[in-house]
């Protein structure tokens, strides 16, 4: 996929197509709906226009107020395998500056989107604000635009299952709850943390239940508990495997403030140190809890793998790549 950091820069490509199509949000998580206004932009070649997803790097609010800056759902480095594998060739990621946020948003939408993009078709969520101060607004974006010679479409608000509609401001929310089903619900795929595995205590292989331990920079984890889980490493071959994961402090052994990301492979599993893991969330199974010995917490850990693969067994192992 070409990677683009500026509209000045893709001006450049644009000028050589008949158009483009412009798929404009965060798109943090590529939710469902996400998709709904990202699959619009696919559509359009059809047209014969060129699809282009743009967005913003870093998210404008940890431009102008840091401290309250939401945590990423997904990687910059994960959104970019999730729209190519949705068919883009091409992704803008508008490197942000005080100046680019101050731009009126009549000028944006005159100077960027057409004069620079050559914009033919604009697709925007319902939700959707641009320009010095967030002024603009799909209505104001498609006034405008509209008489410049670009369509706008506003995609409406997404909904799944009993009328669930997604945000990325839900995923965040389920997750910090953790309700990962919920949330994968809303992606419409099971929420991921990606790492290294790295060297734990050894007390899971002593307990009978060896266990990777992950090390990772992803911003959301899930809170402590144990969950079934789906584990996809190049060690394990190309198909995930399913797994139970506790993430905890080991209150059971000793008062441990740091964070512990354990997974236990429900089968054979080969030494994983310093492979690459991606740790997928299928549902919680319960609190982390304290036991009175050893003894208790491995018959909690027995119940808790039989259920697992209870669970497990009926689903779908998920895919990346």
């Amino acid at each position: 996929m070409r990677i683009i950091q500026s509209y000045k820069e893709a001006s450049i490509f644009c000028k050589i197509t008949r158009g483009s199509a412009i798929a404009i949000g965060t798109f943090d998580g590529i939710h469902c709906g996400h998709r709904a206004v990202l699959q619009n932009a696919l559509w359009a070649q059809k047209e014969g226009l060129c699809p282009l997803v743009f967005t913003f790097h870093p998210h404008p609010v940890r431009l102008l107020a840091p401290e309250l800056a939401p945590p990423s759902i997904c990687s910059l480095e994960d959104k970019r395998h999730l729209l190519a594998g949705m068919g883009f060739e091409s992704l803008l990621e508008q490197q942000l500056d005080r100046a680019f946020l101050s731009m009126e948003p009549v000028d944006f939408i005159h100077k960027v989107l057409i004069d620079a993009l050559h914009a033919k078709r604009i697709f925007v969520g319902y939700d959707f604000s641009f320009g010095a101060k967030r002024k603009g607004d799909p209505q104001l974006l498609k006034a405008v635009a509209e008489t410049l010679g670009a369509q706008v479409q506003v995609i409406p608000p997404q909904a799944v299952g009993n009328g669930l509609v997604v945000s990325s401001t839900k995923i965040r929310a389920f997750l910090h709850e953790g309700r990962v089903d919920a949330a994968a619900l809303a992606l419409g795929r099971l929420y991921h943390i990606v790492g290294r595995v790295i060297p734990g205590e050894q007390r899971g292989r002593t307990l009978g239940f060896p266990t990777a331990n992950l090390a990772t920079l992803n911003e959301i984890i899930p809170p402590l508990g144990t969950y079934t889980t789906w584990v996809l490493c190049d060690a394990l071959g190309p198909i995930a495997q399913p797994a139970i994961t506790n993430i905890g402090q080991n209150p059971t052994f000793h008062s441990d403030r740091d964070l512990h990301i354990e997974t236990h492979i429900l089968g054979k599993c080969p030494d994983l140190y310093g492979q690459e893991m991606r740790l997928f969330f299928a549902q919680r199974l319960r609190d982390e809890c304290r036991f009175e010995n050893a003894d208790a917490l491995v018959q909690q850990i027995h119940r808790d793998v039989e259920r697992a693969k209870e669970l497990l067994l009926h689903q779908t192992p998920p895919v990346w790549g």
